[in-house]
Order: C-alpha cells, then sequence, then structure tokens
C-alpha cells in the first residue's frame, strides 16, 4: 500500500514537473513572438554596426604606431571615440523619444536645429577638455605631451567628425522611423559605431594636416578655437532658459566626467598595448567589444527612457514588467551578438589581417565578457534612469554617456585581464 502511494506521488510529481517544462517553453515562446520584432531589429542593426566596428579595429590596428608618433595621444583616443557615442548617441535618443511622441513630423523643424546646435557645441566643449585632461595626466606620468598639439589634433578631428555625423545621424534617426523601425532599436548601434570609424580616419587626416602646417599655424588655431567656444558659451548664459542652454547645462558635467573617466581607459589600454599587440585581433576586439556593449547599453537606456515618456514603464526602486522584459530582449541579443563578435575576429584572423588566440578563445573572451557587462548594464541603465527621473532630470540628457563611459573603463579592464588568465605567455 505504502509502495503504491509512494508511486502515485511520484506520477503526480512528475506531471507537475512536466506542465512546468511545458508552461516555462510556452512563456518564452510567447516572449520571443512578442519581442521578435524588436530582436530583430536590434540584431540587424548590431551586426551593421559590429561590420563598421570591424573596419574602425581593422584601421585602429593599421595606425596604432602611427598615433605614437604624439606623446599622450593614445590617452584620448578611448575618450575621443566616446565621446562621438555619447554626444549623437544621446541626441539619437532625444530624437527618438520626439518622434515617438509625435513632435517631429516631417523630418525638420525647431527640435532638429536644437539638436544640430547642441550636438555641435558639446563636440567643440569636450574636444577641449578632453585634451586639457590627456596633457595633464600624460605630464603627471612623465610624458611630454604637449597642450597645443594635442589640442590641435583633439579639436580638428572633432570638427571634421561633427561635420559628417550631425546629418548622418539625424537622417538615420528620422528615416528609420519613417520606415517602420523603431528608432531606439536601429539608430544608436549605427551612428556610435559609425562615429567611432569616422574619428579614427578624422585623426589619421590631422595629423597629415598636422604636419603640413607650420607650428605657429595650429598654436593659434587652437587658441582662437578656445576663445570662440568661450564666446559662445558667454552667449548662450544670456539666454535664460533656450533649450540648447537647458540641454548643455544637464549635459556637459556628465559629459566632462565621462571624458575625465575615458582618458583613465587610454591609460589602461596604453599600458597594456605593446604586450597584446602579439595577438592583433585583442587590438582589434578592443574597440568593437566596447563599441557593442556601448551600443546594446544605449539601445536598452533609450527603449526604457522612450517607455518612461510613453507612460509604458513605471519608474520604481524595483523594475517592473515592461522593464524586465526589455532587459530579457537585450540579453538575447547580446548572447547572439558576443558569439557572432568570437567568430567573425578568428574567420578575419584566417585572411591573415589579424594574429587570433584561437577560435574558443576569442568566444570564451567576447561571450563570457559581454554577458558579465551587460548584467552591470542592465542594473547601471534602469538605476540611472530612476535616479535622474526622480530628480527632475531627462535621462536622455545624461543615461547613455555615463552608461557608455562606465562600459569604457570596466570593458577594457575586463578583455584586458580575461587576457591575462587565459591567453599563452
Amino acid at each position: 500500500m505504502a509502495s503504491m502511494q509512494y508511486m502515485a506521488g511520484n506520477a503526480r510529481a512528475q506531471r507537475r514537473e512536466g506542465r512546468a517544462r511545458v508552461s516555462a517553453t510556452s512563456a518564452f515562446l510567447s516572449f520571443l513572438r512578442d519581442s521578435w520584432r524588436a530582436i530583430r531589429e536590434i540584431y540587424l542593426s548590431i551586426i551593421l554596426s559590429m561590420l563598421l566596428g570591424i573596419a574602425t579595429g581593422v584601421f585602429f590596428a593599421r595606425f596604432v604606431s602611427r598615433f605614437y608618433a604624439f606623446p599622450g595621444l593614445v590617452i584620448t583616443i578611448p575618450a575621443l571615440l566616446a565621446m562621438r557615442g555619447n554626444i549623437f548617441g544621446a541626441s539619437c535618443s532625444r530624437v527618438g523619444t520626439a518622434l515617438h511622441m509625435g513632435l517631429i513630423g516631417d523630418g525638420r523643424g525647431r527640435i532638429l536645429s536644437i539638436e544640430i546646435a547642441n550636438t555641435a557645441l558639446l563636440s567643440a566643449l569636450t574636444s577641449i577638455v578632453i585634451a586639457v585632461f590627456a596633457v595633464y595626466i600624460a605630464q603627471s606620468m612623465g610624458i611630454s605631451a604637449s597642450y597645443a598639439t594635442l589640442g590641435f589634433i583633439s579639436m580638428v578631428s572633432a570638427l571634421i567628425s561633427t561635420a559628417i555625423m550631425i546629418p548622418a545621424s539625424y537622417a538615420l534617426s528620422v528615416g528609420s522611423y519613417r520606415m517602420g523601425w523603431n528608432p531606439d532599436n536601429v539608430s544608436i548601434p549605427v551612428v556610435a559605431t559609425f562615429g567611432d570609424l569616422i574619428m579614427v580616419l578624422s585623426l589619421t587626416a590631422t595629423m597629415s594636416i598636422f604636419f603640413a602646417i607650420a607650428s605657429f599655424v595650429f598654436e593659434a588655431f587652437t587658441a582662437l578655437y578656445a576663445i570662440a567656444i568661450l564666446i559662445t558659451l558667454m552667449v548662450l548664459g544670456k539666454k535664460g532658459k533656450s533649450p540648447v542652454r537647458a540641454i548643455i547645462v544637464q549635459s556637459l558635467p556628465t559629459l566632462t566626467l565621462c571624458a575625465f573617466i575615458s582618458v583613465f581607459a587610454g591609460i589602461i589600454m596604453d599600458a597594456r598595448v605593446e604586450s597584446m599587440a602579439r595577438y592583433s585581433a585583442l587590438l582589434f576586439i578592443l574597440p568593437v567589444f566596447n563599441e557593442q556593449v556601448g551600443n546594446l547599453g544605449g539601445v536598452l537606456s533609450s527603449r526604457l527612457t522612450s517607455a518612461v515618456h510613453l507612460g509604458t514603464m513605471r519608474v520604481e526602486k524595483l523594475p517592473d514588467n515592461e522593464a524586465v522584459r526589455n532587459f530579457s530582449v537585450i540579453m538575447l541579443v547580446s548572447a547572439l551578438t558576443f558569439i557572432s563578435l568570437g567568430i567573425i575576429s578568428h574567420a578575419i584572423s584566417l585572411v591573415g589581417l589579424i594574429n587570433s588566440p584561437g577560435l574558443l578563445h576569442m568566444i570564451f573572451l567576447t561571450l563570457v565578457g559581454g554577458l558579465s557587462m551587460m548584467i552591470i548594464v542592465c542594473i547601471i541603465s534602469y538605476y540611472l534612469i530612476y535616479s535622474y527621473y526622480k530628480l527632475g532630470l531627462d535621462p536622455d540628457n545624461v543615461v547613455i554617456p555615463l552608461l557608455t563611459t562606465t562600459i569604457d573603463l570596466l570593458g577594457i579592464s575586463l578583455i584586458v585581464y580575461l587576457s591575462l588568465i587565459i591567453l599563452p605567455l
């Protein structure tokens, strides 16, 4: 009798376990159906971003020796690259929110004019800040960096890249919306990585310009550039509640902090770059890895802030169902992204462009490093939005810069640490 009761109880337990498995499978399939469009849009934009990132990584690996011709320049590179994504990513997030709310009808008008003025001014300001931070830190490390030289390279490369990025970023945001895509899913990854490529090319072009002109010319340009920015700030200061002034006031302190943190990422890279050069795949993977983590984090924060503005997500101490659904979408896309990145990186090594430590090593580095970073990104992104929303500030202005800068520092540190552990000496 006891044996029969045991068997009956065991059968009931197995049926409950079976129903639980069916329920979990059904819930997962339902999640995929509901989120398939977002997953598809994000993954396709990430793949396009990755292809642009590959070009950036190859150029970076090829030109890295030229950057060492200017003492302290390598320290500025993570900050200069990060600022493209920080400034234009935040701008695309604001434009995406405005498109969702119906504030931009025909792709033209006041909001886009404000964004153009805002991105141009922030690009100019942060190029000066980055140069000053980099020279100060380089000199404190015994590197004979020059304010005039690094200032000129930082400013001119920022001007060149901004002139290209402004029309490209807004064309992508408005164009994707008109095509029925969610600009929150597609604009930030493509714009951020395209910005990296343009900045690397702008840096090499600026170095050529530097060698072609007399020293007094670039010194005069650097001084006039700084004076022009100062005058612009004074004019904005007298405009009271100007929309451009409001965005600058909220964004500039955050971007300044981000520039300072990014310079430390450059110090980490500068200290390890020569030993990592044995496997140029690692030099290639650093900007691509960081860019994809930043892109996924930017997509997540943009989707969350749009949901807050549209009222579909509540901002509470613990994430609600809408926030958790967004986390799940991003983590699934992240796994696909970092496996793809490891495979693509190794595949490129097979055609002789770069040296790889091996397929499994590359997948381990990208997948473990990427998913570890994305767990951190989900937490940081949500609570930055929570904090700034409670302070009455627009999360669109500050979350993406803070998030991507934190990612730059942590991402470079993590890849360097993992490479020390698993790669052959």
